[in-house]
């Protein structure tokens, strides 16, 4: 019981003794007008006042030793543990009302005021900080670096080759990168076609052609010498040229979007993307040169080993706000802020998301807080909860005792008062 209900207790019990005290004095006058309105008037305050202490009394412990209607609180101790957790559970935290205040919260609000004005920017760099710095420590590097290689490697096996490739070439089909394909190798051969090497090679190429015509005969030797210098007199140097213009000439025209040979092209590209899907020789052919280019050239331990090594020699010889690995991490964690801040899109969708978790939860939880009453309410016995009651509303039922003794007189004058006139 605090020092404020002992003080109660104090005046309620003076008061109780003064009116009992004045009850024995007045009582031999009773007789006389005065004696007898004082002893009614101390009599029902002394009334009043015992019968108050004994309720409140009653309400923690036995008085006067009366086990009959007496320890009410005690007793139903378990009641009214039961009837506060209902209230809390059914009426006060309920699903409906947890979630109707959680919707009038916008959670990436109160993340941001948190970022930008409680220092949570900072915090979250420094936990980020000391995550990096606690895993470039403590990882070893030959292990880190085998378990990346063997997982990209197994990744690796098992996506399929051809089903990518087809994507992609599809995609790219569909937004008109065939066109840029075929003109980018077109430019290509048109460049190298231009060439005066191309020409060495179309005039050599000329010449070893006709050797093969004209196969020693002196006939065919005789007549082209005749039709083509004599006659005609085109002489190989010349051919050349003009086959290298040809050929610069047919690929020109190819380029241009109306083209035949362009749209044969095209054509060909499709029936190749078509029998790429149904040949399983071309598909197995990948996959093979997959596995095998994986396998050969897949090796990534030592370059992690490395890094992992150089990011040790430079975090030791750094101090903690001069590594640029935190340099990186803390733009990085800057911008994501002030991207987030920017984008009402995400802020709604995390709103969305965080909402609709909570939610879930709430709906999955939402008995625990019962248990959780219980469990805290379970720690009182019944000597903790009178002594608990006591400490908190001592002072109003200690004034009952008082009032009671007040009441009580002003009842017992009245009563006097009507029977003496009315005698």
């Amino acid at each position: 019981m605090n020092i404020l209900s002992k003080n109660n207790y104090h005046k309620a019990s003076i008061t109780l003794a003064v009116v009992t005290v004045g009850f024995l004095i007045s009582f031999p006058f009773r007789s006389s007008f005065a004696g007898g309105l004082l002893e009614s008037l101390f009599g029902a305050a002394m009334i009043g006042g015992l019968a108050d202490w004994f309720a409140v009394s009653a309400l923690f412990r036995k008085p006067l030793g009366i086990p009959w209607r007496t320890e009410i609180i005690p007793k139903n101790r378990d009641k009214i543990f039961n009837t506060l957790i209902d209230m809390a559970e059914n009426e006060l935290l309920t699903r409906d009302n947890i979630k109707k205040r959680l919707a009038g919260y916008n959670i990436s609000d109160l993340l941001i005021r948190y970022i930008t004005e409680y220092g949570g920017n900072k915090n979250i760099k420094v936990i980020l900080n000391r995550i990096i710095r606690d895993i470039w420590v403590n990882i070893n590097p030959e292990d880190t670096g085998k378990y990346l290689e063997d997982l990209l490697k197994e990744n690796a096996l098992k996506i399929k080759l051809s089903p990518l490739l087809l994507e992609v070439v599809e995609w790219s089909l569909k937004n008109g990168y065939d066109e840029k394909v075929i003109d980018y190798f077109l430019d290509e051969l048109i460049r190298i076609c231009g060439h005066r090497q191309m020409k060495i090679m179309i005039l050599n190429l000329y010449c070893n052609f006709r050797k093969l015509y004209e196969q020693g005969l002196l006939r065919r030797k005789v007549a082209n010498e005749i039709i083509l210098s004599f006659i005609l007199r085109l002489p190989p140097e010349i051919i050349a040229d003009y086959l290298q213009a040809e050929l610069l000439k047919f690929l020109k025209e190819i380029k241009e979007p109306a083209s035949f040979w362009r749209d044969k092209i095209k054509v060909r590209i499709q029936a190749i993307l078509l029998n790429l899907k149904q040949d399983t020789r071309i598909i197995n052919k990948l996959e093979a040169w997959k596995i095998n280019q994986i396998e050969q050239n897949l090796h990534i331990q030592n370059a992690v080993v490395a890094f992992i090594r150089a990011l040790r020699e430079e975090a030791a010889a750094a101090q903690d706000k001069t590594w640029q690995l935190y340099s990186w991490t803390d733009g990085y964690i800057d911008r994501l802020i002030k991207n987030f801040k920017k984008d009402y899109v995400k802020q709604d969708r995390l709103n969305e998301v965080v909402k609709s978790a909570l939610n879930n939860w709430i709906d999955r939880q939402h008995k625990q807080i019962g248990i959780i009453i219980k469990e805290s309410l379970n720690r009182f016995s019944g000597y903790l909860l009178v002594e608990f009651i006591e400490n908190r509303v001592g002072n109003d039922l200690q004034m009952i005792r008082i009032n009671g003794s007040v009441v009580g007189g002003l009842t017992g004058v009245l009563i006097f008062l009507l029977t003496f006139w009315m005698t």
